[in-house]
């Protein structure tokens, strides 16, 4: 993978990680901020050592504690749509 293209990836690990914050202070699951921002960030150094060298890490040793707080973000709206894709369809 393009080394330029790591930093979308991070970004968008750690927008993912915020809305799960989100939803777990939504629902009452409190104090988990530092251990889900740790979690988060051993996460993304295993993807991308991954991505750089294509070898699977040990995910316990990419570990480091007290990494940059991840704040909780409420998730955004949506509304489902079902699609009807054409090779959904029946071949004859």
């Amino acid at each position: 993978m393009a080394e330029s293209r790591l930093p979308a990836i991070i970004a968008y690990e750690r927008e993912a990680a915020s809305y799960a914050l989100g939803m777990f202070d939504l629902i009452g699951i409190t104090g988990l901020a530092q251990w889900f921002s740790d979690y988060t960030a051993c996460d993304v150094a295993y993807l991308l050592h991954y991505y750089r060298t294509g070898e699977k890490a040990v995910f316990a040793a990419l570990w480091q504690d007290a990494t940059q707080l991840i704040e909780g973000k409420p998730t955004p709206p949506f509304t489902p749509v079902k699609r009807v894709f054409r090779l959904a369809g029946v071949v004859i």
